[in-house]
């Protein structure tokens, strides 16, 4: 009698061909998000040129370590932990701001804190934004889908009048696999924020970031 086993290798090997015809994934191909060392982080900061290619006012940069963007506002307590954090400040004169990689533990946590800012700064008012005096409070908290960023801008002024400014912040936020992409501009006057070059700002510094951490 005929042994069966060259038979079924046959049909195991036209199987594997099928599937490869059919475009099976690869799995060992698939990339992936990676934890970043330090140093990598620093190495992936944008640079003057990057900067001043998005905004030519801004004169000068400097690196630094840590730092939070003062993201814990209208309810946000971070609880998650962080592996490394790095940040570039930018001086533009009357603007100043900072870009920050934060990088968390890893990507649940990272995934849970930015929806958590995403909804409780949607939904922030003057009393929940953690002013003790709400009057003297403008807040408003955005969503943009398109480019899965998450923005909030705020003053703080003088009295309830509203009329004399004491500082004006704007913040952009992408979450880039285990890490938050963060731009955070300080002014004098909140029409002066100038979101559009908060959100490029992180726009590069994610680019960067993906290109280290995701291969």
């Amino acid at each position: 009698m005929r042994s069966a086993r060259p038979i079924v290798g046959a049909v195991v090997v036209a199987i594997a061909v099928a599937a490869t015809a059919l475009g099976a994934p690869a799995q060992a191909g698939d990339k992936t998000w990676h934890k970043l060392r330090a140093d990598e982080i620093e190495r992936s900061r944008i640079t003057l040129d990057i900067a001043k290619g998005v905004d030519n006012a801004i004169d000068s940069i400097n690196y630094g370590k840590g730092g939070e963007a003062n993201i814990e506002k209208c309810g946000v307590n971070r609880t998650q932990g962080i592996s490394v954090a790095r940040n570039t400040r930018w001086d533009a004169g009357a603007r100043k701001g900072i870009v920050l990689v934060m990088q968390m533990k890893n990507q649940r946590g990272a995934k849970r804190l930015f929806n958590m800012t995403k909804n409780r700064y949607i939904a922030c008012e003057p009393e929940t934004f953690g002013y003790d005096f709400p009057p003297r409070v403008d807040v408003n908290g955005r969503f943009i889908a398109k480019k899965g960023e998450i923005r909030l801008q705020w003053a703080i002024y003088e009295d309830s009048t509203q009329t004399s400014t004491l500082k004006a912040n704007g913040l952009t936020i992408r979450r880039m696999g285990l890490a938050l992409i963060i731009t955070r501009s300080t002014t004098q006057d909140i029409s002066t924020i100038k979101q559009s070059t908060n959100s490029a700002l992180t726009a590069k510094q994610s680019i960067r970031y993906k290109a280290a951490a995701f291969f």
